[in-house]
């Protein structure tokens, strides 16, 4: 049986999204040898290239119809397997494996891979048709799950483990809830940039040697920036389905 889908069939939209599929596996090596700032970045930058793919295959087209799956293998990688990888070497504790901590971040880390699949399957089905998005977006539960990391680990701004795990638990369950998350676009697309852009250089920066407060608390920054749109985005969304940018 011959394949539906050849390399000379590969859309500049694929190709955006198997650079993102590419920089989560990268950002998966990091994590597995505890280089949770780094591979963060890795992922930072995946959530950038997912937003382009869209834009790609709006400009020039596409020359198939497995655009959605593509996205949703990238998308697989880069924000389900990479932060539950992330939590797993931040959280797990090697010599107590039947610790509650340790059983706790096994839990929290296998909800992030398989609430995130289920999300991104029902979003590949039909999830690209419409509007809104209906639970919690992969990419902005993975910048939550690794900026809560960043901030609560051992080596962060506040040590408090149950703190980081907790939240990952509670936003893996936010991606399969029916509420409505309004999708990037205009201003919101620009805000989000922003923020991912203060948080690349700052990572960029801070894994160079440059010692400042300014870059040092832009993981917090991130953690409020997207438990912000977690938590307000069903409200916005809300309040303008009047005006049918949610139907």
């Amino acid at each position: 049986m011959r394949s539906s889908l050849k390399f000379n069939r590969i859309s500049a939209a694929d190709a955006i999204s198997a650079l993102n599929g590419l920089s989560g596996f990268i950002a998966v090596i990091f994590f597995v040898n505890d280089l949770i700032l780094a591979g963060s970045l890795f992922v930072a930058l995946s959530v950038l290239l997912d937003g382009f793919d869209g834009v790609a295959a709006r400009k020039y087209g596409v020359r198939h119809e497995k655009g959605p799956q593509i996205d949703s293998i990238a998308d697989t990688v880069s924000f389900c397997v990479a932060p539950a990888t992330a939590l797993y070497s931040a959280f797990y504790v090697p010599g107590a494996p039947y610790s509650p901590l340790s059983l706790l971040t096994v839990l929290a880390s296998a909800l992030i891979v398989f609430m995130g699949i289920v999300r991104l399957g029902t979003f590949c089905d039909e999830g690209h048709l419409i509007d809104h998005f209906s639970g919690l977006p992969t990419p902005a539960a993975a910048m939550v799950v690794l900026s809560s990391i960043l901030v609560f680990r051992e080596k962060g701004i506040v040590h408090s483990p149950y703190t980081g795990v907790g939240l990952a638990v509670v936003i893996s369950m936010a991606m399969v809830l029916k509420i409505d998350y309004p999708k990037a676009r205009g201003r919101l697309a620009l805000i989000s940039g922003l923020v991912l852009s203060y948080f690349i250089i700052s990572a960029l920066l801070l894994l160079e040697g440059v010692e400042s407060v300014f870059l040092s608390v832009s993981p917090v920054f991130l953690l409020l920036s997207t438990a912000l749109y977690a938590v307000l985005g069903p409200v916005y969304c809300s309040r303008i389905r009047d005006k049918s940018s949610c139907p």
